[in-house]
C-alpha cells in the first residue's frame, strides 16, 4: 500500500468583517495485491488429450479407475500463469470555497464545494483468458496435471490479460450556509444562541466495466454491470441553546432533509448540560437519525465470489448426507458461488439514540467520565447473510439458483435491509497529570468502552441474536476495549507507552476452538521538537511482537486469525517528521 496526499489553504480579508478562504485536498492510494493462481472449475478433458490420465504422460493412481472412452472432469489451478496480481488506484480531491463574516449582527458562513473520488481497477499479471484455457485443454496443448511444454507456456503467456477492467467515479457538488447570533438573555443566566442553516448537494456515481472481465471467472466481475446513478439532496436545520440557570443549559435542534429518490425526513435532537457544582458536569441527549443508502450501495455492480463458509446443498446433501442425484464432492461441505453487490431497492436506515453521562474533576489534574449510550437502528443496511440462505432454503428459495442438473449454480445475497439492531454500553475516560517534577511532567490517560448489549436480527422480524463476546453471523462485539497511555514531557522532549486491549470471545466454531484469547499490545513512542518548528517522532508498535490469537473464523481468506480485529504484522517500527511554517 502506498498513500500520497497534499493539502493547501489560502485565506484573505475582503473587508473589516469579511473573509474568504480556499482549500484543496488531494490524495492517491495505490494498493497492489497478489493472490494464488486462478482456479478454473467444471472443465472436461477428452480421452484424445495426451494428458488424459493413463495415457502415459499423466499416470493414473493405482486406487483410481475410469472409463478410458469417456472424458474426465477436471478442476485446475492455473499455476503456470503465476499468482494473480492486481492494482487498485484510488484518487480523491476536494475543493472548498468559504466566505465568513458579520452582517447586521449575524455571523455568517457560506461555501461551495466539489468532491471527486475515482477508482481504477487493473489486472497486472496471472489473469488468463478462460476461453483460451478451455480451448487449450480441448486441443491437447495444455496439461492440467503438471508442467507445461514450451508451446503450452507460450500459449498461456500470450493469453494473459493486462490493463484496466473497471473505473468507478463519484462526484459531489455542494452549497451550504449558516447564520448564528445571540438573541437575548431570556432567564438571566446568559445569552441565548441561535443557528440557522441549509445545504444543497448533487451526487453522481457511475462505473464502467470492460468486456474482457467476462473472460476472467476468477475476477468475479459481470461485464454487463456498468451502472450509473445520481440524486439531489437539500436540507434545512435550526439549533438553539438556552441557559436556564447558571448551572443548566438546554439545547434543541431539528433538521429536515429532502432526497430526490427517498422523499423527506425530519429529525430532532434534544440535549442538556447541568453543572450543579464546579467539579461535576452532567450531560445527556436524545436524537433521531436517518441514513439513506449511498449511490454506491444502490448501484454497486453485481459480482460473483465464493461463499465465506462451507455449506451443504439443502436438497442434494440434506443434513450432510448425499441424497439421490447428489454428488458428495460437489454438493457437500462446499464453498458455493455467491452473486452479490448493490441493491437498487434498498430503503433508508432510521435510528434513535440516547446518551447520558458525567465528567467529574475532583482536583485540578484529575478528570473522570462515564457516558452511557443506547442505540436502536431499524432497517440496517448489511450484506444478506449467506448462512440464512442455507438455513432456511424454503423461505429463501429465490436466492438459490440451480443449474440444469439440479445442483446449485450460485446463491444470491447482496446488500439488503435487515432487521433491527439494539446496542448499549458505556464509554469510560480517566485523565490524570501527576505533579510537576524535576524530571518532567508525567500523565496517564484511559479511554475504554464496555458493551452491555448488541442484539440484532439477521432478517426482518427474525429472532434477536446477541453478538457481545460471541461470534455470531459475520463477527463479534467485544465486551471491553481500552487504550491506556502513560506520557512524559520535558521541555521539547516527549515519550509515551500505550497498552491496547480487547477482551476475548467465543470463537466461530466452538466445537474445534472454544475461545479466542484476549488481545493485548504495548506500543512505545518518543519525540523531540527542534526550534519549535520541526517535530520528529519514532516508535515501536507491538513491542513484544505478539501474534494475533487463534480463531477458526472462515469469513476472510486469512485463516488462523481474524484480521478485522487483530494485526498480523507483529512488531513494526515507524518514524514521522512534521515541519510547521
Amino acid at each position: 500500500t502506498e498513500a500520497t496526499s497534499f493539502f493547501g489553504k489560502a485565506t484573505g480579508k475582503l473587508a473589516e468583517d469579511h473573509n474568504v478562504s480556499l482549500d484543496y485536498f488531494w490524495s492517491r492510494n495505490n494498493n497492489i495485491t497478489s493472490v494464488a493462481p486462478a482456479p478454473l472449475t467444471g472443465l472436461s478433458l477428452s480421452p484424445s488429450s495426451p494428458y488424459y490420465p493413463g495415457n502415459g504422460i499423466t499416470p493414473l493412481p493405482t486406487d483410481f479407475t475410469l472409463d478410458p472412452t469417456q472424458p474426465v472432469g477436471v478442476n485446475w489451478r492455473e499455476t503456470a500463469a503465476g499468482d494473480r496480481e492486481s492494482k487498485d488506484q484510488n484518487t480523491s480531491q476536494r475543493f472548498q470555497l468559504t466566505f465568513d463574516g458579520t452582517v447586521a449582527g449575524w455571523d455568517y458562513n457560506v461555501g461551495a464545494g466539489y468532491n471527486q473520488n475515482q477508482v481504477y481497477n487493473k489486472v497486472t499479471g496471472g489473469y488468463v483468458s478462460d476461453a483460451a484455457m478451455i480451448a487449450g485443454l480441448e486441443s491437447g496443448l495444455l496439461n492440467p496435471f503438471g508442467a507445461q511444454t514450451a508451446a503450452g507456456q507460450e500459449y498461456i503467456d500470450a493469453n494473459t490479460y493486462h490493463g484496466t477492467y473497471a473505473v468507478s467515479t463519484g462526484r459531489v457538488s455542494s452549497l451550504d450556509g449558516k447564520l448564528t447570533r445571540e438573541i437575548g438573555d431570556w432567564f438571566g443566566a446568559g445569552p441565548v444562541g441561535l443557528a440557522l442553516g441549509g445545504e444543497y448537494r448533487k451526487e453522481k456515481f457511475h462505473e464502467t466495466v470492460e468486456d474482457f472481465a467476462g473472460d476472467l471467472s476468477s475476477l468475479g466481475v459481470d461485464p454487463n454491470s456498468s451502472v450509473s446513478g445520481d440524486r439531489s439532496i437539500s436540507a434545512e436545520y435550526a439549533e438553539i441553546n438556552v441557559p436556564v440557570l447558571d448551572s443548566l443549559e438546554l439545547s434543541a435542534a431539528v433538521r429536515h432533509d429532502k432526497y430526490s429518490d427517498f422523499g423527506s425526513t425530519t429529525n430532532p435532537k434534544y440535549s442538556f448540560r447541568f453543572q450543579p457544582f464546579k467539579e461535576l458536569v452532567m450531560r445527556g441527549a436524545y436524537s433521531e437519525g436517518f441514513r439513506a443508502p449511498s449511490l454506491y450501495e444502490l448501484n454497486n455492480p453485481t459480482y460473483t465470489t465464493f461463499t465465506q463458509g462451507n455449506y451443504n446443498d439443502p436438497r442434494l446433501c440434506a443434513g450432510g448426507t448425499v441424497q439421490p442425484g447428489g454428488n458428495g464432492g460437489r454438493d457437500c461441505n462446499q464453498q458455493f458461488l455467491n452473486n452479490t453487490g448493490g441493491n437498487s431497492d434498498l430503503k433508508p436506515e432510521t435510528a434513535r439514540n440516547v446518551t447520558a453521562g458525567f465528567v467529574y474533576q475532583p482536583v485540578r489534574n484529575l478528570s473522570m467520565g462515564l457516558d452511557f449510550w443506547w442505540i436502536k437502528i431499524n432497517g440496517q443496511i448489511e450484506e444478506f447473510p449467506e448462512s440464512e440462505v442455507f438455513a432456511n432454503p424454503e423461505l429463501y428459495a429465490d436466492r438459490i439458483v440451480r443449474a440444469a442438473d439440479g445442483s446449485i449454480d450460485h446463491i444470491i445475497t447482496g446488500l439488503a435491509n435487515l432487521g433491527k439492531l439494539k446496542t448499549s454500553g458505556v464509554d469510560v475516560s480517566l485523565n490524570y497529570r501527576f505533579p510537576q517534577t524535576g524530571f518532567g511532567q508525567f500523565g496517564l490517560d484511559l479511554q475504554g468502552t464496555y458493551v452491555t448489549r448488541y442484539d440484532y436480527q439477521q432478517t426482518i422480524g427474525g429472532a434477536y441474536i446477541d453478538r457481545v463476546g460471541d461470534f455470531q453471523g459475520y463477527g463479534v462485539a467485544a465486551r471491553w476495549k481500552h487504550n491506556i497511555t502513560g506520557s512524559w514531557t520535558y521541555g521539547p522532549a516527549r515519550a509515551s507507552i500505550t497498552n491496547r486491549f480487547t477482551s476475548g470471545y467465543n470463537d466461530y466454531d466452538r466445537t474445534t476452538n472454544d475461545r479466542v484469547a484476549s488481545y493485548m499490545l504495548w506500543d512505545l513512542a518518543a519525540g523531540y521538537t527542534f526550534s519549535k518548528v520541526l517535530d520528529v517522532d519514532v516508535g515501536v508498535k507491538n513491542i513484544l511482537d505478539r501474534d494475533p490469537p487463534f480463531s477458526n473464523q472462515n469469513y476472510t481468506f486469512q485463516s488462523g486469525y481474524d484480521p478485522r480485529y487483530t494485526d498480523p504484522l507483529g512488531r513494526t517500527l515507524f518514524a514521522r517528521a512534521t515541519y510547521h511554517f
